[in-house]
This record gives structure tokens, C-alpha cells and sequence, in this order.
């Protein structure tokens, strides 16, 4: 086991225990980070979680003020989130590093709005807002209101999603069909089938425009579709589904569409459709006769969403294991893989997820107050610092490392989440500075008071810290975290406060 000393005056802290005690009031939204396994000898088992995951950390966002909680809808790559803050009104909101602001839905004289897609290059934000019984889509930018124009045959409309080139897609209602906004062009109305004339929903976008959503059939069925520019709607039902009732949720920018389908049986089972090929997820716990619906796919081919029955009822990870075709579940309702939530909080359904693999969540506490969460991944773990008194040397033990891989610890007393380059600066690579921005590897701490390191961790994955503790430090409450930079990668945050 490698070891190293810290020298004399260096602040560092110990486990407090409870860690879920800071997560006791009613309206709180997480963040979650998966721990690594790659390249460890010593694990025999397979990764429980995508992306070699073995858990998720819960940091909190605090909710506007109030009874205003956040009904989370939407989160970027840079782990901004966007929904509505609810209690004596509804508002549109966003949340960065624990904090929370309401936007205008001006003109609207009732102010009411839903934020549901957002682009992470150019910061729109899409959604509806609402004026008397008028719903229109709408696109905020910078705190200012942009209505995109309700289509002349329509009484109203709903925006869903947007992509980096500021394509809007969505619906209008009266009559219902697939709507398509683009900047400077008239709506476009993704139509149908071989223009059959039915009603039609288009729910998510890609970065290369094309939209997913659904048809409704002549039998009062669905049936789920891809709109490309060049081809229009493509139908992407099973096509061994007899029954034939499908709906398209989420699209990838690699054109791969998760939604949900159900079979003469009235089996609900989420689906994956990638260039012709159709696959259906797993059901958890093997029931066949669990409901479960998807929300959304990243651009690593992870699924997020919920199940309902057998025993199961709770948001749900999908993903594909190293054999092509086959699949995994994971069910985040069990907070067997979450550190930091409080044991009466139940992860009711997961409604996104972005490519560094954090997830956007939605929960309730036991008094059914709902609950945002944003899930971030982390893949090594932090020890208890012992003993853990001021004015003595204390030790702590970073574990499940990479062999040879340089890690820094990183510590102060507020928390938040920065990019790992804002911590410890970029090169570009190598010299143990990151890469790029490492999407879904935050620092879960605001303004960071000392790091230090790189220290490489010996051949069993390891590095022993020996802390000398100032006597000032007696009662201070810190948080500690570790960080490989190179790989992209943390650990979990301990939360600690110093005898």
C-alpha cells in the first residue's frame, strides 16, 4: 500500500456517519456519481451499474423559497437542470450548483410555464406556457421570451425538445400533429404515415435533426417513428408485435430511439431501435408483468426511465453489458446504490440523463413531497479518516484506483460542482490534468480551500493519506473528495466534521 504524509497545518477531516443528515428537509434534488471497477484484478464480479458503475452520491439543490419545490425535466452536459418550481404557483426554473432561479413566462399574464428540453451550446430552453386556456410553445433565452408561431391550422401548441441548432419539436393540439420549428421557416408538420391523415406527437430531437414520437392508427393504436429530412416518417413499431402499439420517447445523436411497447398480452416493455434492429430492455426482477417506461437515451447508448409492479416500483438505468444485443437493468428505487439519501426517499422515476452519465430524477419523502435529483457517476471509494481528532495525524484511504494512476484529493466546506479542469487546470492531457471537460466527473465542492497530489496508486489500486489535523480545525465540518483527472474520473464526497 502506498503512503503518503501530509505535511504540518494541512486541514483534514473525518466521517461524521450520518451522512444522509444534511438531506432531512422535504425538497431536494441530487446529484449521483458510479464508481469504476476497470482494469482491477481483484473484482470478480460484473459492474452492477452502466458505464462500470457501483454507486451514485446524492448532493441537493436547494429549492426556490418557500413550499416551491422543483419538478425536474431536463438536464444538460454541463448538469444544468431545468424544470418548474411548483408550491402556490408554477414557474419555469433552472438549477446550477445547488442554487435555483425562476424565469419570466411573460406576456403571459398568468406567468405559468414548463420547461422540458434545453440545448447545452446555445442555452435555449423549451417548453409551453400558458395564458388563460391559450398553451403555446415557447423558447427562453437569457430570461427572455421567445414564442415560436403557433401553425395557422392550430388552436395551440406544446414544445418538447431542442437540439444545437435550435430546432424545436413538439405538438399542436386542435388539431393534434408532429411539429417541427426551425429558425427562420414557417412550422413544418412531420405528417403521418403515407400522409394518413392521423393524429401525431413528436417528442425528442437530435443534434442531426431528426424527431421521435408517435403516430395514433385507425384502430386507436400507436405506432412509435423516426422523421428524417430526407425521407420523412419512418414507422419503427416490432414488426413481431401483433398488436403493433408503440411509442418513440428519446433519440440519440447516433439515430438510436428508446420508447415503450405493448403486445396483445397488454405488456408494457421498453424498446430500443437502432438502424432497423429492434431490442427489448430487461424487465427488473425478471416479471414479465411489470409496466415500464422509458424518458431518454445519451450518446453512450444509457437508458433511463421507471417500473411499476412486482416489487419494483421506482426509476430504472438501462444499458448495453460488452455483448452486443444483450442488456441490463438496474433499479435506482433500491438506494442500495446511492450514498447520502435518506432511508425514507424512494427514486420514483428517472427522466434524463446526459453523457457524462449523471441522471435527472425525480423522488417523494414519506410525506409524498416530490423531490428533484440529478444523478452524477463516481468510481473510487474514500475511507473513514481515523481517528479523526484535531491535532493529531490522521490517515485516509483512497481505494479502487487504477494501478499507477495519479489521483489528487481535493477538499473545502461549501458544497457545489465545478469541472474538474476549474479545480486542478487543463493541458490538454497528461502531467495529471484533464483532457477535456470530463461531462458527468464534477467536483462536488464550491471553491475549494486545498488540493493535493497526483499520488500514484500502488499496484493493489491504493493510496494511504496521513493527515496531520491543526488544533483550529476542532469543529469544523469539511468535505473531501478524490479525483483522477486523467480518466475523468472521482470518487464519492465524504462529508466530515472534525473533533
Amino acid at each position: 500500500m502506498a503512503h503518503t504524509t501530509v505535511g504540518q497545518g494541512t486541514v483534514a477531516v473525518r466521517h461524521a456517519g450520518a451522512r444522509s443528515a444534511r438531506l432531512w428537509h422535504c425538497a431536494v434534488a441530487w446529484v449521483l456519481v458510479p464508481l469504476s471497477t476497470t482494469g482491477l484484478s481483484r473484482f470478480t464480479y460484473a459492474s452492477p451499474l452502466p458505464g462500470e458503475a457501483i454507486g451514485y452520491e446524492a448532493t441537493d439543490a436547494t429549492p426556490l423559497s418557500g413550499d416551491h419545490t422543483l419538478s425536474a425535466k431536463s438536464i444538460d452536459e454541463y448538469a444544468r437542470v431545468v424544470g418548474s418550481s411548483k408550491g402556490s404557483g408554477t414557474w419555469p426554473a433552472v438549477w446550477i450548483n445547488g442554487r435555483t432561479w425562476a424565469f419570466t413566462a411573460e406576456p403571459y399574464f398568468d406567468n405559468k410555464g414548463a420547461p422540458y428540453g434545453m440545448s447545452p451550446s446555445t442555452g435555449i430552453v423549451v417548453g409551453w406556457a400558458r395564458s388563460g386556456l391559450e398553451t403555446a410553445p415557447v423558447a427562453w433565452t437569457r430570461n427572455q421570451v421567445h414564442e415560436p408561431r403557433i401553425p395557422d391550422y392550430a388552436s395551440g401548441a406544446y414544445a418538447w425538445d431542442v437540439n444545437d441548432q435550435g430546432w424545436i419539436a413538439g405538438e399542436s393540439y386542435f388539431p393534434e400533429t408532429a411539429v417541427l420549428w426551425r429558425p427562420g421557416r414557417e412550422p413544418l408538420d412531420l405528417g403521418t404515415f403515407s400522409g394518413d391523415p392521423r393524429p401525431a406527437r413528436a417528442f425528442s430531437i437530435n443534434d442531426r435533426g431528426e424527431v421521435t414520437g408517435q403516430v395514433y392508427t385507425r384502430d386507436f393504436g400507436h405506432r412509435a417513428f423516426v422523421w428524417r429530412e430526407d425521407v420523412g416518417m419512418i414507422d419503427i413499431s416490432d414488426p413481431n408485435n401483433p398488436r403493433n402499439d408503440s411509442y418513440g420517447y428519446g433519440i440519440n445523436d447516433l439515430g438510436e430511439v428508446v420508447g415503450y411497447s405493448i403486445d396483445v398480452d397488454d405488456n408494457e416493455g421498453v424498446f430500443l431501435w437502432r438502424d432497423g434492429d429492434f431490442f427489448y430492455y430487461p424487465k427488473l426482477n425478471g416479471c414479465d408483468n411489470a409496466r415500464q417506461y422509458p424518458s431518454a437515451i445519451n450518446n453512450l447508448g444509457q437508458v433511463v426511465g421507471k417500473s411499476i409492479g412486482c416489487g419494483a416500483g421506482g426509476g430504472v438505468v438501462w444499458w448495453e453489458t460488452e455483448v452486443p444485443g444483450n442488456f441490463a437493468a438496474a433499479d435506482l428505487g433500491d438506494s442500495t446504490w446511492i450514498r447520502g439519501v435518506d432511508p425514507g426517499i424512494r427514486i420514483y422515476e428517472c427522466r434524463d440523463i446526459n453523457d457524462g452519465g449523471q441522471i435527472l430524477a425525480m423522488g417523494e419523502d414519506s410525506a409524498f413531497d416530490d423531490l428533484a435529483m440529478v444523478l452524477t457517476p463516481y468510481h473510487f471509494t474514500l475511507s473513514d479518516l481515523t481517528p479523526g481528532i484535531a491535532g493529531e495525524v490522521n490517515e485516509l484511504t483512497i481505494a479502487n484506483l487504477e494501478p499507477g494512476s495519479d489521483v489528487h484529493l481535493i477538499w473545502g466546506r461549501n458544497e457545489g460542482a465545478q469541472k474538474i479542469s476549474a479545480v486542478l487546470g487543463s493541458s490538454g492531457g497528461g502531467g495529471g490534468n484533464p483532457p477535456i471537460d470530463c461531462p458527468g466527473a464534477p467536483i462536488l465542492i464550491q471553491q475549494p480551500r486545498g488540493v493535493f497530489g497526483p499520488v500514484a496508486a500502488d499496484a493493489a489500486g491504493e493510496v494511504n493519506l496521513r493527515f496531520m489535523i491543526p488544533d483550529n480545525a476542532s469543529g469544523q465540518t469539511v468535505r473531501i473528495q478524490a479525483a483522477v483527472p486523467d480518466l475523468c474520473r472521482v470518487s464519492h464526497v465524504v462529508e466530515v466534521t472534525i473533533e
